[in-house]
């Protein structure tokens, strides 16, 4: 799913269901389980809890997303 931040930020985000280590270009990556694993433009990843996310950023229609945003997955 797409979301977009309060800050004008469009981010590709998971949540974890199971705790995990994605490998990114930055160093290895630790999510737990029902942390948000977030794909800012560039394939910067990291990780944020449910709270952070919750008042960060809100779903938006992925369809309408045209700025930077290629639909690659977010590497998990």
């Amino acid at each position: 799913m797409v979301y977009r931040s309060i800050r004008p930020l469009v981010v590709e985000a998971v949540r974890v269901e199971e705790p995990m280590e994605v490998d990114t270009p930055q160093g290895r990556v630790h999510v737990k389980r029902g942390e948000w694993l977030v794909r800012e433009s560039g394939s910067t990843l990291f990780s944020c809890d449910a709270s952070y996310f919750a008042r960060t950023f809100e779903q938006i229609d992925s369809r309408k997303v045209t700025d930077d945003y290629d639909g690659k997955p977010c590497g998990c």
